[in-house]
């Protein structure tokens, strides 16, 4: 009886861990899923800096990017802040780039205070 319990016990505790050990492998297929999305965005913009609306739209998707402190990570360590502010400079003169830019950089910024 005693061995019987051990027994259900341990066999609860590997589907658990196996539970466990498959959340992870999502949520970091998930994190590469998402490094690589915003490396598209930033070399999207890298790539046609004369563009308002490839301008504006990146910075618009780095802005709900941004949102999530993880994300902010990646996109500071792949240089988002430069490009950002590279497309702000280009597009001086067009409010949409500038206001998708300002609130790109204010989600960014945010990631100071986690």
């Amino acid at each position: 009886q005693v061995g019987l319990v051990y027994k259900n016990r341990l066999r609860n505790l590997l589907t658990h861990l196996k539970a466990a050990q498959q959340e992870r492998r999502n949520q970091e297929e998930r994190v590469r899923q998402e490094t690589a999305d915003i490396r598209k965005v930033l070399e999207r913009m890298r790539a046609d800096p004369t563009s308002k609306q490839v301008q504006h739209d990146g910075c618009k998707a780095l802005c709900k990017l941004a949102q999530d402190a993880d994300k902010r990570t990646v996109i500071a360590a792949a240089g988002g802040t430069s490009v950002v502010l590279a497309a702000m400079m280009a597009h001086a003169g067009h409010a949409n780039v500038q206001e998708q830019g300002c609130w790109a950089l204010a989600h960014f910024a945010c990631g100071n205070h986690d």
